[in-house]
Formats: C-alpha cells, structure tokens, sequence
C-alpha cells in the first residue's frame, strides 16, 4: 500500500501544478481516481498516514536548501 499512497501523493501534487483544463480528461486523471479507489480498500487511517508521510517528505525536498 506504501507504494499506492506514494503515488497518489505524487498526482495530488501535480494536480495542483496543472491547469485544470490540462487535467480534466488526462491519463493523470485517470490514474489519480484508479488509485483513489484502490486505496478505499485499505485501513482510512493507514492511507491517510501515508498520504501526510509522502506529502510531508516531498515538501521537505521542495524546502531543503542546496
């Protein structure tokens, strides 16, 4: 399931960097609610943790000074 969140995490992000009007009807799209739904039949709790852990670990990459 890591790796599910790790790439739902990874699309939420690029979504937000997208117009919506490249995102609507996109593979990206497409995947993004795949994924979504997969997620549905794992623990809420485990997923959410997931989602915050690689959201988190991704901020801290965009963050870290070079």
């Amino acid at each position: 399931m890591p790796a599910l969140a790790r790439a739902l995490a990874e699309l939420r992000h690029v979504r937000r960097q997208m117009p919506a009007a490249s995102w609507d009807g996109s593979s990206f799209e497409a995947e993004h609610d795949g994924l979504e739904r997969t997620l549905e039949n794992f623990d809420s709790a485990a997923v959410a943790a997931e989602l915050e852990a690689w959201s988190e670990k991704r901020r801290s990459l965009l963050t870290a000074p070079n």
